[in-house]
């Protein structure tokens, strides 16, 4: 008997393969994939069991104590555990994600071997106040969906602003460039090399000199 499963694919502890009265839990809808975007593919292990009282009675604050119960046994992320609840007293499903189904697998072994029966069960999730009628099933789940940029590094805003100025630049430069090309090549250069006049300067010497102040010495004698 405990290899029974349910139409879901869980997997039946033998002691509540039995009898448990679970209903079936519908597989979430695939995601919509875009044509042509990139996927990943990560696979969960899950498991389920009833508890006592109705879905009203499990609050937020019961699902983060179960959710942090689930990420502590297995050493993840609290984020990657997702709980949910149904009616049927309170049906209550939780899974964790893994990159592979290996891992998903191991955890869900793991998982299986801590909680055989209710009353482990309801021991594994004390802090949470959750009491289980039946002993967990278990199951692996893989979905593929689209590669979403979330929690991903992503180009800085400043960093833009300069790729766009640098653009810019060289988009002006260009048409700066472009434009004294034409204006040269139509005869009509924008820039024309000043033209500096020659200036023709007199060698002073100590010979012209002499002759100078002679040829006054001499007009000075000729008027006396």
């Amino acid at each position: 008997v405990g290899g029974l499963k349910d139409s879901s694919g869980f997997l039946l502890h033998a002691k509540a393969a039995a009898c448990t009265g679970v209903t079936p839990v519908a597989r979430p809808m695939a995601p919509y994939i875009p044509p042509g975007a990139a996927t990943v593919t990560v696979h969960h292990a899950q498991g389920r069991f009833v508890a006592q009282g109705d879905v009203s009675s499990i609050s937020d604050t019961h699902k983060a104590s179960m959710q942090a119960a689930i990420a502590s046994e297995l050493v993840t992320s609290e984020n990657l555990v997702r709980i949910t609840v149904q009616p049927a007293s309170v049906l209550i499903q939780f899974e964790v994600e893994y990159p592979t189904l290996s891992e998903a697998e191991s955890a869900r072994d793991h998982l299986s071997t801590r909680m055989t029966t209710p009353s482990q069960a309801s021991d594994f999730f004390s802090a949470a106040g959750i009491v289980a009628t039946t002993a967990p099933s278990w199951a692996t789940r893989s979905e593929t969906r689209a590669v979403t940029t979330e929690g991903k590094e992503r180009f800085p805003g400043w960093g833009i602003a300069i790729v766009i100025l640098s653009v810019s630049l060289f988009v002006v430069l260009l048409v700066v460039l472009v434009f004294v090309l034409t204006r040269e090549r139509a005869g009509k250069p924008i820039f024309v090399p000043l033209q500096v006049p020659s200036v023709t300067c007199q060698k002073f010497t100590g010979t012209s000199t002499k002759a100078a102040a002679s040829t006054a010495s001499n007009e000075g004698a000729s008027s006396v």
